[in-house]
């Protein structure tokens, strides 16, 4: 009974080891327990009160009570399995997204700042000073003269002459804008789009805040906004409206170039009370294409109207003709003749102007209180940059180029399919040089544009800006990314310093993270170790940390690699190459040999032909086809037009009989053919030369086929001469050689006579003939300067957007036909109305003449300000030096000596004296009655007036024409006013 007892007792604790949830059956001390159950039955131990074996007890087990807890306990250990693994996969994934992934992003962040470092160091600060435009590069680099332009310049006074007209061939509209510089287009946006885009653009105007605004002139009652290309539906339509112009497309792609940049697109509105503003041209000459070609890019500017606007509502007013004009300032004389696009009617709405940005314009004052708000949309066009291997070009200085930060570095075609191609991430990329995709063009890209500005302390990066932007920065970053402005630090070095200090902190915080996050990690995992090793199916929390760390260790060197492929890769750019071997941006012309040139250098006029091959350049767009618009060569074409009527009807003398007569002809009325040499100065070809010249232009235009071929050959001979693509030894040397003779040839087959203006000497290969029989000599000299920029420096120029309050109005006698060596009659320092003789020692920029005068003093003055020497005459009233005191007296020439000396007979005593011109000046004569303009109280600012008395001393009293009144002025300050 006892036995029974026992096993009955041993099989119900069988199963209560079975069913209790808290042990695991497979463990090692259950097995035990329940194998010792066994034995117990099994009578394999004896119990002490029994002298006789037990016999075996009979174990009754319930089947399926036992199935049962086996499967409930399968059941548990899954579920438990399960359990354990979702939450390991999520303390996993935790881990990751709040350990791992930031841990991977700080290391990123560590490496793009060593990348950028390294970019900014080893490229962009080298570029920058590559960017920077010298006086030197203003000496080598000039492709016209300095023309400073008066009234008379202007092209036309009716706002008519400035649409285009519906039967224009694009041809007709390229030669209309080199006119003119700036020509109207009918209908360039819809009716329904300009109302549309107008209302946006108001509605836009009330949201803007203070970062939002662009500054203009007169900024008082107008707004300004930058736009971009996406940020409304009614913008990308505009655009699209703009890009598919049927006349307005193939005009801007022949006056531009194909597929031109985008690089200025924002609003103007003027409301009633906005001002005038002043007389202005967006990209000042000094730092455009006016005098430099070949060193910046052109850009013209699409102002669209989007009302019906009148001249009161403040209608854009122009000055035509003067994109060519090189006044640094001192526009003010043209206030009168500029007018507004409306003319005396109305410039219609969806109706643009297309102006040329080195145009004098300005924006009229809103002067109708009944009239709406002014607006216009407005787009900037420029050409493409150029492969970057032989970019010479920086984008044109003094602009404002109000576009948005991201718009930068696309094209007119990506702009026309603005929903598709300028998208996030890639318009970033792409406005910061990263990338763009293969089949895509590169407009100029936003750092490009920024670095070139700050290389050259352009818009933005002024001097007086500096600090102002390191405050801005100091504003928005935290304090431990910013560096201590020392003592002289400009830009430059404060960037440097910028890139230094994020490389320094980001990998501070990376490494400092990394080395907590495994710290931590191995701790955590301890602890987790010792409390789970009691589970037989848990992972070790070390191994886990370990595969952690590794994971993190990989993806911190994945993005090491990334960096590292990175440099490589900007390392073996072509834009990289360019840099280190620093041809990026340099001249086209600083490799050209220096010549000491034997003709005297001529002083130009707006008469004079121009010859250059420095414009010879397809990039250049209409550009290279702007001398054919100066004066002289107006001239020339029109003659050559009517004379290739009749050429090929005549017989070799006559033809020669008519070269001579255009040639004098010509010459009679002032023009001369001039050639630009290879010192960028401005010599007369020979007569013989110039016939011959003349006499080639007269048959290529009976040709148009030959015509094109001479024309491209100019221009491939120009691309051997200078530029970057053509660099070689062999290529400047032996290119230029091959294309004049394949030139020659294809000339003399068809029967038109060649000539060369550009003749080589000393090369190997059989060279046409030379247009003169001297000989030049090549005369090297440091780093390639021209020998007279050695002995006259330029002076530095500043840059400026405005121009002279000085209101004048004058035509002074041009000096025309003169060169080095002439004697001429100059007005002292360019001030008075005093002309003292002189002889023209050197020309400067075809336009700046250095004269000494014959009292050894010496001038350095305006072409204007010179004219040639006229000999003093019997009866002539001059001024003449009293040796006393150096005073001028009034006398009367009453003989002559020789060419140096007069006789005279002075005013004050009556007495006859002998003279050098040396001490003689003219005076201009003014009467009673006569306008004049003049300084009011030594203000240095010129205003119109009359001379109302001549008192006994030889001053005048004057009544200026606002009322104001000034006694005993000096006749010798006094400007004449000769009306047009």
């Amino acid at each position: 009974m006892v036995a029974e007892n026992v096993n009955e007792s041993l099989t119900a604790l069988r199963q209560q080891i079975l069913l209790y949830d808290g042990l695991d059956s497979k463990s090692e001390a259950v097995k035990f327990a329940l194998k010792t159950i066994d034995d117990v039955q099994k009578e394999r131990v004896h119990v002490a009160d029994k002298d006789v074996p037990r016999q075996p007890a009979e174990i009754t087990i319930d089947n399926g009570k036992l199935e049962e807890v086996k499967v409930r306990k399968i059941n548990k250990d899954k579920v438990e399995k399960k359990t354990f693994g979702v939450l390991s996969f999520v303390f996993a994934f935790l881990r990751f997204l709040i350990a791992e992934l930031p841990l991977v992003v700080l290391m990123s962040f560590a490496v793009a700042a060593h990348v950028g470092e390294y970019v900014y160091r080893a490229y962009l600060d080298p570029q920058i000073d590559l960017m920077e435009y010298t006086d030197l590069n203003r000496t080598v680099d000039r492709t016209f003269y300095q023309m400073n332009c008066d009234a008379s310049d202007i092209s036309t006074l009716d706002p008519q002459d400035l649409y285009i007209q519906s039967h224009f061939t694009t041809k007709n509209s390229v030669d209309h804008m080199l006119t003119h510089g700036m020509s109207v287009y009918k209908n360039i946006l819809k009716k329904d789009t300009a109302i549309k885009l107008r209302e946006w653009i108001l509605e836009r105007n009330k949201s803007l805040n203070k970062g939002d605004e662009i500054d203009v002139i007169a900024n008082e009652n107008r707004w300004s906004f930058y736009i971009g290309a996406n940020e409304d539906p009614i913008v990308t339509e505009a655009i699209k409206e703009v890009a598919n112009h049927e006349i307005f497309l193939p005009a801007v792609e022949k006056i531009v170039g194909t597929n031109p940049a985008i690089i200025e697109m924002t609003a103007i509105t003027s409301a009633y009370g906005a001002k005038d503003q002043i007389w202005h041209y967006d990209i000042p000459a000094e730092g455009s294409p006016a005098k430099y070609g070949r060193s910046f890019i052109p850009s013209y500017s699409l102002f669209m109207n989007l009302q019906d606007t009148t001249a009161a509502m403040g209608a854009t007013e122009v000055c035509p003709g003067t994109y060519r004009c090189t006044n640094s300032g001192d526009f003010d004389a043209y206030q009168e003749d500029g007018f507004p696009v409306s003319g005396d009617g109305v410039w219609e709405q969806g109706d643009a102007v297309f102006m040329n940005q080195q145009s004098y314009h300005r924006g009229a004052a809103h002067t109708d209180p009944n009239g709406p708000h002014r607006v216009l949309f407005i787009i900037t066009f420029a050409p493409r940059p150029m492969d970057i291997k032989y970019e010479t070009r920086l984008v044109g200085q003094g602009g404002s180029y109000s576009l948005r930060w991201d718009m930068w570095g696309h094209t007119l075609n990506d702009f026309r399919s603005s929903e598709s191609r300028m998208v996030q991430p890639w318009t970033t990329l792409r406005s910061l040089g990263i990338y763009k995709p293969k089949e895509y063009q590169w407009g100029w890209d936003w750092i490009t544009q920024q670095s070139m500005r700050l290389a050259n302390g352009d818009t933005g990066y002024d001097e007086s800006e500096f600090e102002p932007m390191v405050d801005d920065i100091r504003s928005f970053l935290p304090n431990i990314f910013n560096v201590e402005v020392s003592r002289g630090m400009g830009y430059k070095e404060y960037f440097q310093s910028m890139t230094k200090r994020f490389k320094e902190i980001f990998t501070k915080i990376a490494l400092w993270a990394s080395g907590v996050y495994v710290v931590i990690s191995l701790y955590v995992s301890v602890l987790l170790h010792v409390v789970l090793s009691r589970r037989e199916y848990h992972t070790s929390p070390i191994k886990g940390a370990m595969r952690s760390i590794s994971r993190v260790a990989m993806l911190d060197a994945v993005v090491v690699c990334i960096g590292y492929l990175l440099i490589c890769r900007t390392d073996n750019s072509d834009w990289a190459k360019a840099i280190r071997s620093k041809t990026l941006y340099s001249s086209a012309f600083l490799s050209v040999p220096q010549i000491i040139e034997e003709k005297p250098l001529a002083v130009v006029s707006r008469k004079d032909m121009l010859i250059s091959d420095r414009l010879d350049f397809k990039n250049l767009g209409s550009l290279s086809d702007m001398l054919d618009f100066h004066g002289g060569n107006v001239k020339f074409r029109s003659v050559i037009s009517g004379g290739s009527k009749i050429v090929q009807n005549l017989t070799p003398e006559e033809v020669e009989m008519l070269v001579e007569d255009v040639v004098d002809g010509l010459r009679r009325e002032g023009t001369r053919l001039l050639l630009q040499n290879h010192n960028a100065d401005w010599v007369e070809l020979s007569v013989e030369d110039a016939k011959a010249y003349t006499k080639q232009y007269l048959f290529l235009e009976t040709n148009n086929a030959v015509k094109a071929i001479h024309r491209e050959s100019r221009y491939l001979e120009s691309s051997f001469k200078y530029g970057l693509k053509y660099k070689g030894a062999m290529a400047q040397r032996y290119g230029p050689a091959l294309v004049k003779n394949l030139t020659k040839s294809i000339l003399d087959n068809a029967g038109v006579p060649y000539f060369d203006p550009y003749p080589l000497s000393g090369n190997s290969l059989s060279t046409p003939k030379s247009s003169s029989s001297s000989q030049k000599k090549v005369m090297p000299t440091p780093f390639g300067m021209p020998r007279f920029a050695l002995l006259y420096p330029q002076k530095s120029f500043s840059l400026q957007r405005t121009t002279s309050s000085i209101p004048k109005k004058i035509q002074i006698e041009k000096g025309g036909m003169l060169k080095v060596g002439d004697i001429v009659e100059a007005k002292y320092e360019g001030s008075y109305n005093e002309f003292y003789k002189g002889q023209i020692m050197d020309v400067q920029e075809g336009n700046i003449v250095d004269v000494l005068y014959s009292n050894g003093l010496y001038n350095e003055l305006d072409q204007s300000h010179v004219k040639a020497f006229v000999p003093y005459y019997e009866g002539e009233s001059i001024e003449v030096k009293r040796s006393v005191d150096g005073a001028f007296l009034p006398a009367v020439v009453t003989g002559i000596i020789s060419e140096t000396a007069i006789y005279v007979r002075m005013n004050d005593n009556n007495k006859r004296r002998r003279v050098d011109h040396s001490n003689v000046r003219r005076v201009k004569q003014f009467k009673v009655g006569d306008p004049v303009f003049a300084p009011f109280n030594d203000s240095g600012e010129f205003f119109p007036a009359k001379i109302v008395k001549e008192n006994a001393d030889g001053t005048v009293n004057l009544l200026f024409d606002d009322g104001d009144k000034e006694n005993n002025v000096e006749k010798r300050v006094l400007e004449a006013i000769e009306y047009i």
